[in-house]
């Protein structure tokens, strides 16, 4: 992560980089919704429909399935309604901004009421064919989207998860079980190795947490922008 400061002259390098630095620690109990945090949804194999295309699932704040489409074949993610909220394709990716699902797997807690639902309105949000959504039905404690395996299982132990698509108009499932994960040996916690000010009123500082976070105060005259990987303001 890089900070620079933007004037109307251009932009001048405050700092060439913030750096990190990962400590391992004791386990510690990772939060979750009440259940069992050592279950995690795992992916089966894909179907053919999906072939060309990656399918992963992250776990952060919450699990994260994240599809690339690289193909010229369209893909809708469909709440458990059959209304889709989520279109992958040639053409980047489109929100289906009226859905309660687009808002819902957005990020973690946003409100049930949020969206109508009653109609449909896609707007492009992301001209890349990839993308990332937190997908409740991956919930091991949820309902929606979960069903019981062969012999059942306790406190999600034993469920499947599914999460239907169309392809190119054609209904494809995809998904997979709840395993048990392997207790965790330690953790990471992250530490500030860079000097806190990177530049004259400018102070960055860490922020706890499951996810750490990095604050940024600005008390300076010139603007900072934090830039990607490839040197892009974010």
């Amino acid at each position: 992560m890089r900070a620079d400061a933007v004037s109307r002259r251009g932009r001048v390098t405050l700092a060439p980089c913030l750096t990190l630095a990962l400590l391992l620690g004791l386990p510690a109990a990772a939060p979750g919704h009440g259940g069992d945090a050592s279950l995690r949804p795992a992916l089966d194999p894909l179907p053919d429909e999906l072939r060309g295309m990656r399918v992963e699932l992250h776990h952060t704040i919450a699990p994260q399935l994240v599809l690339a489409n690289p193909t010229a074949r369209v893909v809708e993610v469909l709440d458990d309604r059959g209304v889709a909220f989520l279109r992958i394709g040639p053409d980047g990716v489109e929100a289906n901004v009226a859905a309660r699902a687009w808002y819902q797997t957005y990020a973690p807690g946003m409100p049930a009421s949020a969206g109508r639902g009653d109609d449909t309105r896609w707007r492009t949000v992301l001209r890349e064919a990839s993308f990332g959504w937190f997908d409740p039905r991956l919930d091991p404690e949820g309902t929606s989207g979960a069903h019981h395996g062969e012999g059942g299982g306790s406190a999600g132990e034993g469920r499947r998860w599914r999460v239907p698509l169309r392809v190119d108009g054609q209904a494809v499932l995809l998904g997979g079980s709840f395993q048990r994960a392997a207790p965790p040996r330690g953790r990471w916690h992250p530490r500030l190795a860079s000097p806190a000010e990177i530049a004259p009123g400018v102070r960055v500082k860490l922020l706890p947490g499951r996810m750490a976070g990095v604050l940024l105060e600005n008390q300076g005259r010139e603007v900072v922008a934090v830039l990607d990987e490839a040197g892009e303001p974010v």
